[in-house]
């Protein structure tokens, strides 16, 4: 079958997000999902390796294989990486329209397999940290589910998933 877009994740639970949103935003995209989680732990072992970077880019064409004119990158880990890839495919990372944003102690949280600890992190920290902010921007595709949490704080709370999607459905059809 050909696919129009590709995601490479490197975890599965990203899968249903990213479908939902394809659904709602692109529905008559062809889209592919690869998970590669293999890529994380090496991240993680040996660095940003030349070996990672072959090892990325080589999952990023083979997510392309199937004809995906856009294969983009949803581990803000690794997404440098792959946005970096070349061939006859366009390469983008899902955080790339976003800001950074490092909350103390949630990774840590999420590595171990705490979801609620880490999304309740995450929020903890929009809530503390947003004082004259007009909007937040959650760039990471597992922090989504902690704007959620923030309904209440009378300010825009947006997560990459959605807008890396727009971006990325806009980049398909065009």
């Amino acid at each position: 079958m050909q696919h129009d877009l590709a995601f490479l994740h490197t975890a599965a639970v990203h899968v249903e997000t990213f479908t939902r949103l394809i659904d709602e935003l692109g529905p008559r995209l062809r889209v592919r999902h690869e998970v590669a989680s293999e890529l994380l732990a090496v991240a993680r072992e040996d660095g940003f390796s030349e070996k990672l970077t072959r090892r990325v880019q080589a999952a990023m064409t083979a997510a392309a294989s199937s004809g995906a004119r856009v294969v983009v990158c949803t581990c803000s880990t690794i997404g440098g990486l792959g946005e970096a890839t070349a061939g006859a495919f366009r390469a983008m990372r899902i955080d790339r329209p976003m800001a950074d944003l490092l909350v103390e102690g949630a990774w840590a949280a999420f590595e171990r397999g705490d979801t609620a600890g880490y999304i309740a992190a995450v929020a903890n920290a929009v809530r503390t940290g947003r004082r004259d902010a007009d909007v937040v921007v959650l760039a990471q595709a597992s922090m989504a589910p902690a704007a959620e949490l923030c309904g209440d704080l009378g300010i825009p709370v947006l997560s990459s998933p959605r807008i890396g999607v727009e971006t990325v459905v806009q980049a398909t059809l065009s």
